[in-house]
């Protein structure tokens, strides 16, 4: 299984599922959050908004399955270990 997690990029943002349509002309794009605390980042202030590429070394908590009328949907816990940033050009 772990062979499979190198071999593509896994896109993680998701549209949020109502059960009402909102009118909105464009769906809005949700991603997982992750926050940092106590530990200076090679990140600044004039950072916020922009995208960087980074890579973590993380350890799997957890994976919860939740079946529904739309299908199996999964949960996955994290315990993020070390995070690295490539340097930009």
């Amino acid at each position: 299984m772990a062979d499979k997690l190198f071999k593509k990029k896994i896109k993680l943002g998701y549209k949020q599922d109502f059960d009402v349509p909102e009118k909105s002309e464009k769906e809005e794009l949700y991603y997982p959050s992750m926050w940092i605390n106590d530990t200076e980042l090679p990140l600044e202030p004039e950072d916020v908004g922009k995208t960087f590429t980074a890579q973590i070394n993380l350890e799997v908590t957890g994976v919860d399955t939740r079946s529904g009328s739309k299908g199996t949907k999964f949960d996955y816990n994290f315990d993020v270990k070390d995070i690295s940033f490539q340097e930009s050009n």
